[in-house]
């Protein structure tokens, strides 16, 4: 059943590390008035970073080269709600709105790889431009059952359809 205190749902479409921080942090500000879904393709969250030092050890137990003992820097989080939305707590200094969107851009853009140039002019013609008018209805939890032992197909008394008098 809904919570009766539920005043507005969020649904934050993949769980790796921003989808993640993205729930974690608006959590943390909108308490329990709001409801926040996390959609992911796994049920787990895999943090890779890590990776690197956890290959290095496991080859050190295997007997090449060293272990090193991890030591975690948290050095904050950035992200970017679109437009001039987002929350950022670079070296625990909290920001929202256009500055946290300028402060997250900014970082994004020096951490590209490539096509710098082409995603600063996207930014720059979506700053000067309308938004594209786009549609997402608002639907009710009770509306959208997510029963997974028992889906809405399956859910219903299936009856063969009729066939025509037709040779198939």
């Amino acid at each position: 059943m809904m919570n009766s205190r539920i005043q507005q749902r969020v649904v934050i479409v993949g769980a790796g590390f921003a989808g993640f921080n993205a729930a974690r942090e608006l959590s943390r500000r909108v308490g329990a008035t709001t409801g926040i879904t996390v959609i992911n393709s796994a049920d787990y969250f895999l943090y890779l970073p890590l990776m690197p030092q956890m290959a290095r050890n496991v080859a050190a137990s295997l007997g090449t080269g060293k272990a090193r003992p991890y030591k975690h820097h948290d050095e904050g989080f950035l992200v970017d709600l679109g437009g001039q939305a987002a929350a950022a707590n670079p070296m625990n200094l909290p920001l929202s709105g256009p500055v946290a969107s300028a402060v997250t851009r900014g970082y994004h853009l020096s951490a590209m790889s490539g096509n710098r140039a082409r995603v600063l002019a996207d930014w720059a013609v979506n700053a000067a431009t309308p938004p594209q008018t786009t549609s997402f209805g608002v639907i009710s939890g009770e509306s959208v059952p997510l029963d997974v032992d028992r889906p809405p197909a399956l859910a219903l008394e299936s009856t063969p359809p009729e066939r025509s008098g037709g040779p198939r």
